[in-house]
């Protein structure tokens, strides 16, 4: 298994977002910005072929991350 698919399962484990009061409406720029560097760093490592090209598993590790990590620990 490449480094970094190894490294962004377990990331994908554990991780939910940034650390921020997300209660305030101006956390959502940082959100955001979390997101699209997630989304470029996976994109460059699957440009240079370190990840697999699999938008279906790629996808549900960036949702995770963003959303479904914070759901399953917070119980929501």
């Amino acid at each position: 298994m490449p480094g970094n698919l190894q490294s962004s399962e377990e990331i994908n484990k554990t991780q939910f977002e940034m650390l921020t009061d997300s209660r305030s409406f101006v956390s959502y720029p940082r959100h955001e910005y979390f997101r699209r560097i997630l989304c470029n760093l996976i994109g460059i490592w699957i440009e240079n072929g370190e990840y697999v090209n699999d938008l279906k598993q790629v996808g549900k590790i960036v949702e995770d991350i963003c959303l479904n990590n914070a759901r399953r620990y917070f119980r929501v």
